[in-house]
Order: structure tokens, then C-alpha cells, then sequence
């Protein structure tokens, strides 16, 4: 993947108008409905990030066309809300266990998968990766974190899930370290303009190697990129090359 480097963030002024016009697009849908999503009919009902593109983009597709999904894997989608990735990675042949802080998110997922004919899923409430057991390991985690610089700390359910509270972040980004399996990658899309540099530090200090493996560039939410990240067992932790991080079975081998 070629993308430009990696951009500062906005002056104040510009970065408080675009918290606004992007709260305003991804919060403003209130009304519980059904969607028809990559032929799924999900339900989607208020207080859960709405899959559907804001402004001309859909954070969840971008993530979903990045996932290197494969039958018989072992996948943890954290924050699954309305559950899109989840019955996409189930319809995949994997097994799946679904985490969301909402009761709404284990109603709308069990409605949706029954319908999709992917039978009860694993899915369960709590904040984090709280939920898990403590023996509990994945192949894959997926995982749309809060983004958008901003306020922390609020309490509604909503505005926690697009602004960014980095003690969150960084918190989720520690738990999952230990519950990826040999081999295993934490994938999740994230802002240029929320990302640098703290992000790709947090990272690095908690112990990932890192690549980003896709790149979009939307309009008002700016440069987005898709980020695989794994444990840091055989290779300094910290940001590698995208063109030295994938070529192959060697590579799986010996970095992981």
C-alpha cells in the first residue's frame, strides 16, 4: 500500500467544525429500522454507530474489505453494535464471539444472524473486553475504536463511541495483546488526524508490530487508514514497513 505520510492535526478552529459536521452525520439517525447491508437484513436501533456511509463513508466497509477472513478462525469483534462484521466474519465460516457495551447490540445481532440463518451467536455485554474468560484466545480481533479527538469522559453511550478518550484506547489495545494466538492480528481503521503520533507510540509501547494495509481519504473525516497489528514476539515492537511486513508464509513464520 502507497499513501501519503502521516498528517498533524488540525488547527483548533478546523478540528472543532469537523468534530461538529461528523458528530451531527454519524449521531443524527435516532429511529430504529431495519437495513439491507452486503445481504444481510440488520436491525439497527438508536445508540449503536450506524453502519451506513456518513458524508460518502462507511467506516465498517472500509474495515471489512481490509479483513483477511478465513473459515475455521477464531474471531473476537469488539464493539460489534448492530453486528455487521460479526455476521460477515460468521458467514465466512468463522466462530465468533461478539462484544458490546449495549443491550440493544445482543438484541439487534441475535434478530439479524437468526434471520441470516447463522443460527444463536456469541455475543455478550460489557465494557472493554471485559467479558471474556480468562483462557479465552483469538485469531483475529476486529475492532472500530473511538476516533475523533475530543472531550472525554462524557457519559453517553453515544458521543464515547466517536470521541476519542485515549485511556480507553490504549486500554482495550492492552487487553487484547494477550489474547492473540500465535500467528493471530488485531485489525482496526483509525484517522490520520487522531492518530499521529500518539497512537503509533501507544502501540509500540504496549508491545505491537504494526502496518497499516489499507488507505482511504474521505471527505471532512480525512485520511483513514486500516491498521494490522500483532504481538511483537520475534522483531522490535513499532511500525514496519508495509512492503517488509507481508510477503508470505516466511514472514508468518518467523515474525510471529
Amino acid at each position: 500500500m502507497r499513501a501519503p505520510p502521516y498528517r498533524g492535526p488540525l488547527p483548533a478552529p478546523l478540528a472543532a467544525a469537523r468534530r461538529r459536521v461528523l458528530l451531527a452525520a454519524w449521531l443524527g439517525r435516532t429511529t430504529p429500522t431495519t437495513i439491507e447491508v452486503d445481504g444481510f437484513s440488520l436491525l439497527f436501533e438508536p445508540g449503536l454507530p450506524d453502519p451506513r456511509p456518513a458524508l460518502g463513508f462507511s467506516t465498517a466497509r472500509f474495515l471489512l474489505d481490509a479483513l483477511d477472513l478465513r473459515p475455521e478462525e477464531r474471531v473476537l469483534d469488539i464493539g460489534c453494535g448492530a453486528g455487521w462484521i460479526s455476521l460477515a466474519a460468521a458467514r465466512a465460516g468463522a466462530s465468533v464471539v461478539s462484544l458490546d457495551p449495549s443491550p440493544n447490540a445482543a438484541h439487534c445481532l441475535r434478530r439479524s444472524s437468526l434471520v441470516a440463518g447463522l443460527g444463536e451467536p456469541d455475543i455478550r455485554t460489557g465494557d472493554g473486553i471485559e467479558p471474556l474468560h480468562p483462557d479465552e484466545t483469538f485469531d483475529l480481533v476486529t475492532w472500530i475504536p473511538p476516533s475523533l479527538e475530543g472531550p472525554a469522559g462524557t457519559s453517553d453511550r453515544a458521543d464515547r463511541l466517536v470521541l476519542a478518550d485515549r485511556s480507553r484506547i490504549t486500554g482495550v489495545l492492552k487487553g487484547v495483546l494477550p489474547r492473540l494466538e500465535r500467528g493471530g492480528r488485531l485489525m482496526f481503521p483509525f484517522p490520520d488526524r487522531d492518530a499521529t503520533p500518539w497512537l503509533h507510540d501507544a502501540m509500540a509501547s504496549i508491545g505491537y508490530r504494526f502496518t497499516p494495509v489499507a488507505y482511504e481519504k474521505p471527505r471532512v473525516l480525512g485520511p483513514v487508514r486500516v491498521y494490522k497489528a500483532w504481538p511483537a514476539r520475534h522483531g522490535a515492537a513499532g511500525e514496519v514497513p508495509p512492503g517488509d511486513a507481508l510477503p508470505g508464509a516466511a514472514w508468518v513464520l518467523k515474525d510471529r
